[in-house]
Order: C-alpha cells, then structure tokens, then sequence
C-alpha cells in the first residue's frame, strides 16, 4: 500500500514538473473555471436581486399580516439562492470536466508535434553511431597499421578520432536526453543512497587525485539506511555526471566536498567545489540543452547535454536541482530526492 501511494506521489509530481504539456491544461482548464466562476457570479447577483424585487412586489399583493409575508419572503429567497448555487455548482463541474477535454483536445496536436521531434532526435542520434564507429574504426586502423605517416598526418588523424568521440558522446547524450525511461516508475527498484553514492565517490576517486585534488566525502551515517525509488544507471549517472563535473573545474590542489543531509522525508545531496565557478549571467541556464558557459568553453570540453539530462532526470525522479555558484570561487550543488524508506 505504502509503495502504491509513492508511485501514485511520484507520476503526479512527474507530470507536473516534468510533463509541460500537462501543466499546460491544468492551467487552461484553471483559466476556465476563473472566466466561467466571474460570470456566474455577476450573472447570479443579477437574476437573485431581479427574483427578489419580483418576490417583493408578488407578496405585497397576497393578503398576509407583516409576520406571515417575512417568514415566507425568507423561505422563498433561501430556496431561490439555494437553486441557484446548486446550477452555479453544476455548471462549474460541467466546465471542470469539459474544459479539461477541450486542453486535451486542444493540446493534442503541440503533444504529437513534440513526439515527433523527440522520435527525429532519437533515429538522427541512432544514425549518426554507425557511420561515427565505421570512421573511427577506419581512422583508428589506418594509425596503426601505415608505419611511414608522417607526424603531420598522424595528428590530424589522432584529432580526427577525438572529434569522432566528441560526436559520439553528442549522440549518446541525446538518446539519453529524448528517452522515457525515466519516466516509467515501473523500471525502477529500490536503491539505498548511501550505496550508490560511495561507489560513484569510489569509481571518480583516482579522477580527483590524478589533479591533486582533496577529494572528502562526507557519510551521514542515516544515508545507509535510506533508500528512493530510482532506476540503478540512471541514479549512477546523475551523480557521475554532477561530481565528474566538479573535478572537470575544479583546478589542481583544490578541493571537492560531498554530503548527505536530511530533511522530513527528503535526502539532500551536496557536492561543493573550489571550481572556476559559473557567471551570474550563466547560472540561470546551465540546465538548457547544449548551452555551456564561455568560461567552461575555453578550459574544458563537453557537448552541454550533461546537466540537461540530470535535471531532466531529478524532476522525473521528484526531486529539485540547485545550483549555487560564483566566478572565480565555486560552485554548490544541491540534489533533492524524496525517500521511498529508512
């Protein structure tokens, strides 16, 4: 029961944060009931004081002492205004419903039109791995195998390889953007966020001190003992991607720090660098599809897709991605999950 009702917490957070299309017809069908509740009301007011004035003037005519024609002036406007809140209440639920189909109606093509660009993304990134591996594999037999190039010609062909796998990563990265597997709550298992996260220290660990740097990570002793609802790879990647990140800007000698905190039923994960930082006029869109900072363009290499695909991820997950960061200084990063059990 209590796994039924997170997967229930979970879609609907889903859809709201990570479907716009669904806060789209919440919100039109909410534009609805505000435009139809103001001219009913306006409407209402009218025809109850018009109901009144006519019930005044037809009891004025009946042959009733004062006391019989207020009591039967009350009981008949209470009626009145009775009918008529329950047709205003009627109403209201006949444009709840119908206005939420109209959205639907309404948005159906905006949905298809997305789904077809998704489908073109993901068969144009399919594409483009076949002929990338025949030409790095090419590339890559030609090297080894011609013992008289000249150093000329094997650095050109050595860039042509990096270039290869720079494409490589683009397209692997847009699979990944346009799938929906993390939206199926059904492909999703049950993962202590202690364990994940060592691991991923683990595996980045000899990353860090290749550059020297201090590499801390913090266990809170309760993050063994808590779990979420997340798929395995895909809770490893936006981990990888945030921490290999920090240590992508974060220069020689400097340091990363890595922590667990807990808050009513959510997990934060904080990861802190001593980094290049991100520009004020940057932070705002470091999540967007392919956008990449002017500073982080001169000093590192990357197709811009890494942090679209982790916020992506976390909303469809429940959770929130904070970035806090200055130029020069560091960057934090805030992970916000909901805990499935501890």
């Amino acid at each position: 029961m209590k796994e039924y009702i997170y997967k229930q917490y979970v879609v609907l957070v889903t859809k709201w944060k990570y479907d716009v299309l669904f806060r789209a017809r919440i919100r039109l069908t909410a534009s609805y009931i505000v435009v139809a509740t103001a001219i009913l009301a306006v409407f209402s007011y009218l025809l109850y004081r018009a109901l009144l004035v006519s019930l005044t003037d037809s009891i004025r005519d009946l042959p009733l002492n004062i006391i019989d024609s207020a009591r039967l002036y009350n009981d008949t406007a209470d009626a009145i205004q009775s009918q008529i809140f329950f047709v205003d209440g009627t109403t209201l639920l006949i444009v709840l419903v119908g206005g939420y189909i109209l959205t639907i109606v309404t948005l159906r093509p905006i949905r298809e039109a997305r789904n077809r660009e998704k489908r073109f993304l993901a068969d144009a990134a399919h594409e483009f791995r076949t002929p990338l591996a025949v030409m790095k594999s090419g590339t890559e037999v030609v090297l080894r195998g011609e013992k008289n190039l000249s150093p000329r010609i094997k650095k050109i062909l050595t860039d042509n390889i990096d270039e290869i796998d720079s494409l490589t990563k683009i397209a692997n990265g847009l699979l990944t953007f346009v799938s929906e597997k993390e939206m199926n709550i059904n492909h999703r298992a049950t993962l202590c966020v202690g364990e994940v996260l060592e691991r991923v220290v683990q595996k980045l660990t000899p990353l860090a001190e290749k550059k020297h740097i201090t590499f801390l990570y913090q266990q809170h002793e309760k993050a063994l003992q808590t779990y979420i609802r997340a798929d395995q790879s895909t809770l490893n990647r936006v981990f990888e991607n945030i921490i290999h990140n920090a240590i992508k800007y974060t220069s020689e000698e400097g340091s990363i720090t890595i922590r667990e905190t807990f808050s009513k039923n959510l997990v934060n994960i904080l990861v802190h660098d001593t980094g290049i930082g991100i520009p004020q006029k940057d932070l705002a869109h470091v999540t967007e599809p392919f956008f990449r900072a002017d500073i982080s363009r001169t000093e590192t290499e990357g197709s811009g897709l890494g942090l679209s695909i982790v916020s992506e991820t976390i909303k469809a997950l429940g959770g929130t991605l904070h970035i806090e960061s200055e130029h020069g200084v560091g960057t934090t990063v805030n992970i916000t999950l909901p805990v499935f059990s501890t």
